[in-house]
């Protein structure tokens, strides 16, 4: 990245260690947020926000305003139909998300931005999913703004991906907030995602979501660990786990074979809590733990 907020990508040929040649660079608009490579695609996430890095008067034109990539030298605008605004919600930022084939020269084949920056990205081999925390609902309401836990709503953002193409497919706007990447799975064509969000009396409450791919929620389990929020989750095949810790610190294990009916298979309360999960096989999980 630079000073004018741009992310680059360079492409070199290292066939001949002792003659290292550049083969393509690309650019765009906006600080680096993720990236995922698959085969010789990269696809790239970047967060542009032109009202913070120019002058108001500047932005006024299109070539600051509109999210733009640079490939060989030559800059491109995004088309209005490239860029996607949610209903009812008015950002002024952008998540831009492009596929590249690195081992061309004009290597963007695709790029698309969503009018909003993104918070986590969770890839598999057919989609990207984006999740954007939604603001707009603080705006005159009466609910304070460092108290935004109280009403989090979150926005999941799915782009198909194949050879370099992106393309939006579905969205979708949930309760609650997304801890990271490992917080959302794809398998089986289902969506499953673990959130954390509050109750009426402001209490935390932590939820498995599951949807099928036209979006639609199909099974959930809710209400686990009132009072306590994930600092861990895991997705493996059938099965999902999650660590939540306020008080106390129990690891659960969740059963997803059917996704219209989820179910809580065991719970473990084990020293301190865990920041990370790994699974190992189906049947063996790894729990490092902090304590106190």
């Amino acid at each position: 990245k630079d000073n004018n907020s741009k992310t680059y990508v360079k492409s070199y040929d290292v066939s001949d260690i002792s003659s290292i040649k550049e083969v393509s660079s690309f650019s765009q608009d906006g600080q680096y947020n993720d990236s995922r490579m698959k085969g010789n695609n990269l696809y790239l996430v970047t967060d542009y926000s032109p009202y913070y890095y120019e002058d108001i008067e500047d932005v006024k034109n299109a070539d600051k305003a509109v999210p733009s990539y640079e490939c060989e030298g030559k800059k491109k605008c995004l088309e209005p139909s490239d860029i996607y605004k949610p209903m009812g919600e008015d950002y002024l930022d952008y998540s831009i998300v492009s596929g590249l084939n690195v081992t061309k020269e004009n290597m963007c084949i695709s790029s698309k931005a969503y009018m909003n920056t993104a918070d986590v990205v969770y890839m598999n081999d057919d989609n990207i999913y984006i999740s954007f925390v939604d603001y707009s609902s603080y705006v005159n309401s009466r609910v304070k703004f460092w108290d935004y836990s109280a009403s989090t709503k979150t926005n999941i953002i799915r782009f198909s991906v194949s050879d370099g193409n992106v393309k939006l497919t579905a969205g979708k706007r949930i309760s609650g907030s997304v801890l990271d990447q490992y917080s959302m799975d794809e398998y089986n064509g289902y969506f499953r995602i673990a959130v954390t969000s509050q109750n009426k009396k402001g209490e935390d409450k932590n939820s498995i979501l599951i949807f099928n791919k036209d979006f639609k929620k199909i099974g959930e389990i809710t209400d686990i660990a009132k009072g306590e929020s994930i600092k861990s989750a895991i997705f493996e095949g059938e099965r999902a786990y999650v660590v939540t810790y306020e008080q106390t610190d129990p690891l659960f294990t969740f059963d997803l074979s059917d996704p219209s009916k989820p179910e809580i298979l065991s719970e473990l309360k084990a020293l301190g809590y865990s920041t990370h999960l790994r699974a190992v096989s189906y049947t063996h999980l790894t729990l490092p733990t902090n304590t106190r």
